[in-house]
C-alpha cells in the first residue's frame, strides 16, 4: 500500500501549510461526503445486525518505546479523552480486522492515543489536530522514527476529513476516523459483536464522554470557523454524539 501524499486535502502538510482553513470548493466537497455518510449510517441502522457472525478478539498493546512514550503523552489530557482514546483505538483495530484490512499496529494505537489531544486547548486560526500531530512527532527519539512518526502525524491530520478511504489515505488514519466514530456516534457498532462492545466499555467508561467532548468542538469550531470540525457542526455532529 502506498503512503499516502501529505500534501492532499486533509494531509499533514496541507494542515500546517493552511492551518485547516477550508476553500469554499473544499468545503462543498466535503459537505457532499457528509451527506452521503449521513446517508449510509441511516441505511446501516435498518440492515440486519453483522456482529452476531464475527469473532473479534481484543488486539495487544504494542509494547515499543514509541507505543510507551505516546501512552505517557496521552496521561495529559482529560479522562474522557483518555477513555475515548483507548476506546478509538480498541474499535478501529476491531473494524480493521473486520474488514480483513492489513492496519500496522504500532501507528494504529499511536495515532489513536493522540488522536485529539490537540483538543485540550483552542487555538485560534489552527486546526487541532496540528498540536495533536506534533504531540506524535515529540514522541521520536534522536536515534530516528522520522518516516513512521510523519506517517503517523499524517493520519491523525486526515482522521477529521470526511470522505477519506483507505487507497488514498491510508489505512491509520481510516481507522483512527472509524474507531473513533463508532466511540462517539455509533458507526458501524453493530457490525461488531455485543459482547466486544460490552468488553471494551467495561474496561474503558463512556459516561461523560459526550459532555466533555462537545464544548471542547464547539470551541474547535470557533477557532476556526472555516475548519473541518466547523463544517461538521453544522451538518449537527454535536448532536449526533451518543452520551
Amino acid at each position: 500500500m502506498a503512503t499516502p501524499d501529505p500534501d492532499r486535502l486533509g494531509g499533514w502538510h496541507w494542515v500546517n501549510r493552511t492551518k485547516g482553513r477550508l476553500r469554499r470548493g473544499e468545503q462543498v466537497r466535503l459537505s457532499g461526503h457528509v451527506a452521503l455518510g449521513q446517508l449510509q449510517r441511516a441505511l446501516a441502522l435498518v440492515r440486519r445486525p453483522a456482529g452476531a457472525d464475527v469473532d473479534i478478539a481484543t488486539p495487544e498493546q504494542p509494547d515499543s518505546a514509541l507505543a510507551s512514550r505516546a501512552h505517557e503523552a496521552l496521561m495529559d489530557v482529560s479522562p474522557a479523552i483518555v477513555g475515548h482514546s483507548i476506546r478509538t483505538w480498541l474499535y478501529g483495530s476491531a473494524l480493521a480486522a473486520l474488514d480483513r484490512c492489513q492496519a500496522d499496529p504500532e501507528l494504529l494505537y499511536v495515532a489513536s492515543l493522540l488522536h485529539d489531544v490537540g483538543l485540550m486547548r483552542a487555538v485560534t486560526g489552527e486546526d487541532f489536530t496540528i498540536r495533536s500531530g506534533r504531540a506524535a512527532l515529540a514522541c521520536g527519539t534522536p536515534e530516528g522514527e522520522d518516516a513512521r512518526l510523519e506517517e503517523i502525524a499524517d493520519a491523525i491530520a486526515i482522521h477529521a476529513q470526511p470522505g477519506i478511504t483507505v487507497e488514498a489515505d491510508g489505512a491509520t488514519g481510516f481507522y483512527v476516523q472509524a474507531g473513533a466514530l463508532l466511540d462517539l456516534v455509533g458507526l458501524r457498532a453493530r457490525e461488531l459483536p455485543r459482547s466486544f462492545r460490552d468488553s471494551v466499555l467495561a474496561q474503558h467508561d463512556r459516561s461523560g464522554l459526550k459532555q466533555d467532548i462537545v464544548p471542547r468542538i464547539r470551541s474547535e469550531a470557533r477557532a476556526v470557523p472555516h475548519g473541518r470540525f466547523a463544517l461538521l457542526r453544522r451538518w449537527g455532529f454535536t448532536q449526533a454524539i451518543t452520551s
